[in-house]
């Protein structure tokens, strides 16, 4: 499948892009601020979270590229989470005190495997792209020993 080139592509945050607006949604006068409530139950009942992370599998991991939240001990880490029949792929962020944090993605395998061929066919067209001088790209270094924890 071909890729589509960036001049193709719709970005949201080019000027001229209107917001979306649902259908049938009240003018900002007269909307109702209601606060968005998250919440941790799935088919009624609380997610063991610490009981998620002991079925984890780490891979590897790596300290957050930009300096700022590197210096707040963030990590990104990959792992693997066997569940029920099925594999799971998980990329996520952690805080300095090795809690997992809402930003991340987890893939099933059959996912992963169908984008895998086509996300290194972009990383690599990526790569060719990339103007920035060696010095001006960020040193990441993949790490296979267990993350310190800050208590």
């Amino acid at each position: 499948m071909e890729i589509p080139k960036p001049a193709e592509v719709r970005r949201s945050f080019a000027k001229g892009v209107k917001p979306v607006v649902r259908v049938g949604a009240l003018p900002a006068g007269q909307r109702k601020m209601s606060r968005m409530h998250r919440t941790t139950r799935w088919t009624g009942e609380r997610l063991d979270y610490a009981f998620i992370e002991k079925c984890k599998e780490l891979v590897c991991w790596l300290n957050h590229p930009s300096a700022m939240i590197r210096r707040k001990g963030r990590t990104i880490r990959l792992s693997v989470m066997p569940w029920s029949r099925g594999v799971y792929v998980d990329l996520r962020h952690y805080s300095g005190k090795g809690i997992p944090m809402a930003q991340g993605i987890l893939l099933h395998l059959d996912i992963i495997s169908k984008l895998l061929p086509d996300l290194i066919t972009l990383v690599h067209r990526l790569e060719m792209e990339d103007q920035r001088e060696p010095e001006q790209k960020a040193k990441i270094e993949v790490r296979y020993d267990p993350p310190p924890t800050q208590s």
